[in-house]
């Protein structure tokens, strides 16, 4: 079993190629630096991130469906947290090579 948090909204930062999911706006109360696995579709899209996890506590962020995921890349990630440790926002690096985050995703 997977606990899912669904994308409300991306943005891509072009000076420092940075990609962000957002799943909710808030007070940020805490930073983590994880390795997590970049869920891809056939054509190298950003479809999700999973954050890890065992059992019940494994977590994935979803911005398209899980049958588009065809491929996982790893990749150093910050996870950012609000209020009772809910996922504000997860963003990675180097995202023109890793998931053609400089490109319109077809799942925003």
């Amino acid at each position: 079993m997977v606990r899912e948090e669904r994308a409300v909204s991306t943005s891509y930062d072009g000076a420092s190629d940075t990609f962000r999911l957002v799943c909710e706006t808030g007070e940020i109360v805490g930073r983590e630096q994880a390795n997590v696995d970049l869920l891809l579709d056939e054509k190298g899209y950003l479809v999700g991130v999973d954050l890890g996890g065992e059992g019940f506590e494994r977590l994935v962020v979803m911005l398209g469906p899980h049958e588009a995921v065809a491929s996982q890349r790893p990749s150093p990630a910050e996870i950012v947290r609000g209020k009772e440790g809910r996922i504000l926002y997860v963003a990675f690096s180097n995202a023109r090579s890793a998931a053609r985050g400089n490109e319109k995703s077809p799942y925003a």
